[in-house]
């Protein structure tokens, strides 16, 4: 039996999944306050139904699933908050995912959004933790060719109609009505409870830690 009340959000690094999550979470409230962001806009702090689940070491898809499933069970059984219930977690394979809930949402991109993708996620992790130490080691080589080889998972599928595809231009850059309808239809969460000035937040963070990392490469470079 698949999963009715949750709706996972799927996504590769850099890509937004969780603020995404919390943007979800905080319209299921009805909560105003602005999301919880680092200076550059990392978003791992805030609203969250599920404990951490992220792709690591000899971690895999179904693993991860199987943690969602069982904390998914609990919230059920245990916990009184309305459903559905959101998380973020990094999941390759769209049709095992599709396999085990209702409804999830996948971000997806293209091949012109790998640069700035990398960029921002190489400069969150870089000018939030490593340069308070001391040492800036900002090659994002490996990252973008991660994001380049894994690309074709993470590209709209038309045959998957439960899931709910978001691009990357969508969410960082696309008109904000347009988009909370989109997830508003889909979620039936009412789009009145969506806070504009949350995702205008976190786009102006990430757009900051984009123009600011790219200022230490073209510096590195000189």
């Amino acid at each position: 039996m698949v999963n009715e009340s949750t709706i996972p959000i799927t996504y590769q690094i850099g890509t937004g999944g969780n603020f995404l999550c919390h943007f979800l979470i905080s319209a299921r409230q009805n909560n105003t306050q602005l999301p919880a962001l680092s200076e550059y806009g990392n978003a791992h702090k805030g609203p969250r139904d599920f404990m951490g689940i992220s792709r690591i070491k000899d971690t895999t898809d179904e693993m991860n699933i199987k943690i969602m499933l069982e904390q998914s069970s609990y919230l059920s059984s245990y916990i009184t908050t309305t459903k559905p219930y959101f998380g973020a977690l990094h999941i390759y394979d769209a049709n095992l995912i599709n396999s085990y809930f209702k409804k999830s949402i996948r971000l997806v991109y293209e091949s012109n959004d790998i640069n700035e993708i990398a960029t921002i996620f190489y400069g969150k992790w870089v000018l939030d933790n490593v340069r308070r130490n001391g040492h800036e080691g900002r090659s994002n080589e490996h990252i973008i060719s991660t994001i380049t080889e894994e690309a074709s998972l993470f590209c709209k599928d038309d045959n998957l109609t439960n899931i709910l595809f978001v691009s990357w231009k969508e969410l960082f850059k696309g008109d904000v009505e347009d988009l909370i309808s989109k997830l508003s239809t889909f979620t039936e969460i009412n789009p009145a409870n969506f806070h504009r000035e949350s995702i205008k937040y976190w786009r102006e963070k990430t757009q900051h830690c984009l123009n600011t990392f790219s200022d230490l490469i073209k510096q590195d470079v000189q």
